[in-house]
């Protein structure tokens, strides 16, 4: 941090004397740690020594002559600290400047793609590794993802989130059905795919496992009733996990605000999750964007339980055309009222568990189980999903 000036005057004084390399075996790691690390982080501290009105330490006194500064010109308080890392950041860990490899690539970083200068150049370096692994240059993706990327509107994380969504025949059909809204979420989460198949999963399970502690013996005979209700549960948890997921748009905020529709100048600047990190969206996006999901879930939820109403009066005709004895048994409810009551469930309660779910997947679980194999973030995402799923069921008794 002596670069950026984020240090106290005491820390400072100390970390000059107190930084010293230990030898290495190597010659050139040595000749790096002696000549080249040493020397700027010692000249660093110095400066901010100078800045926080602190006494320069001893040690950095060669140093700052070695620039033909005097330690004691306050001078040295309007150069910029930056100047201290230029020496080493071409360096490997070696002392030999990087050579491009198969699918590198590399460019300036600028503040808009939210990462410190440690982990955009860890993501780059994995970026580049992936498109190796695969034989392949940045210039051979989608050709709106490179501009984006050299203009620095996305950064080395969401291209390698790119990749990854998009290794297996699954993700690559589904962007091809989804086009740019499907891209912009894989760009977001590299995970993106499997947590659609997790909720999917859950959904199967929990779906089937309701129906047989029904129907019981009559779930061959009902078969029919039982896939109606299965696909109408599946089609709801699809949209419960795309719609809140996450999206990274290839445009800068505020781009294009004359083009599209009215709904589209809109929203265009909005997060599709309430705790999406990317930018710095206001409170008011963040808040707008919850409306705005809360309505369109809404909708959503209104069509998937009619949708249901339509399989399950085709069956009912179906068999009542087919089988003259056949008579159905439940009471006939009202369409347009179930359907405006889960239309209202999914747009409040619905929207907010899953709003929290992917914050929580996106901020938090990074943290957790940054460094651990990815079983771990699947595992742990399906417990959380679960649990939602639980309180789910818990709220929609209230409705």
């Amino acid at each position: 941090r002596t670069v950026t000036g984020e240090m106290t005057a005491q820390g400072a004084a100390f970390l000059a004397p107190a930084w010293a390399p230990a030898p290495s075996n190597c010659p050139a790691t040595a000749h790096v740690c002696s000549q080249i690390i040493r020397p700027c982080v010692v000249r660093a501290s110095a400066r901010v020594a100078l800045r926080c009105q602190h006494e320069v330490p001893h040690e950095a006194a060669p140093y700052l002559a070695t620039d033909q500064a005097d330690p004691s010109d306050k001078s040295l308080l309007q150069q910029p600290l930056t100047d201290e890392i230029d020496a080493t950041a071409n360096l490997s860990s070696d002392g030999v400047p990087p050579v491009g490899g198969g699918g590198g690539h590399s460019r300036p970083r600028d503040d808009d793609e939210g990462a410190d200068g440690d982990d955009a150049e860890r993501d780059e370096a994995k970026m580049n590794a992936l498109l190796s692994k695969r034989g392949m240059q940045l210039s051979d993706l989608d050709p709106e993802i490179v501009e984006a990327y050299d203009a620095g509107i996305i950064g080395a994380r969401a291209v390698w989130n790119y990749l990854v969504g998009t290794a297996n025949p699954f993700g690559r059909l589904f962007l091809a059905l989804g086009g740019g809204p499907v891209r912009a979420r894989f760009l977001a989460d590299s995970e993106f795919l499997g947590k659609i198949g997790i909720e999917q999963m859950l959904g199967v399970l929990g779906k089937m496992t309701a129906e047989f502690s029904v129907r019981r013996e009559r779930i061959w005979k009902e078969f029919d009733f039982v896939m109606s209700d299965l696909v109408t549960a599946l089609l709801a948890d699809f949209v419960l996990v795309y719609f809140p997921a996450a999206s990274l748009p290839l445009k800068r905020v505020g781009t294009g605000a004359r083009s599209g529709t009215v709904l589209d100048r809109l929203v265009r600047d909005l997060p599709t999750n309430v705790f999406q990190m990317d930018r710095a969206y206001s409170m008011r996006q963040r808040l707008a964007c919850l409306g705005f999901k809360s309505a369109q879930l809404a909708s959503v939820g209104v069509f998937c339980a009619l949708a249901g109403f339509a399989m399950t009066n085709l069956s009912i005709y179906v068999r009542e055309k087919t089988n003259p004895n056949y008579v159905h048994k439940n009471e006939r409810t009202n369409p347009a009222r179930v359907a405006l009551v889960y239309g209202l469930f999914v747009g409040t309660s619905s929207n907010a568990r899953y709003q929290i779910v992917g914050g929580i997947e996106n901020n938090i679980f990074p943290f957790l189980f940054g460094r651990l194999p990815p079983v771990a973030s699947q595992v742990a995402s399906t417990a959380l999903r679960f649990s939602n799923t639980c309180v789910g069921a818990g709220h929609w008794i209230f409705f």
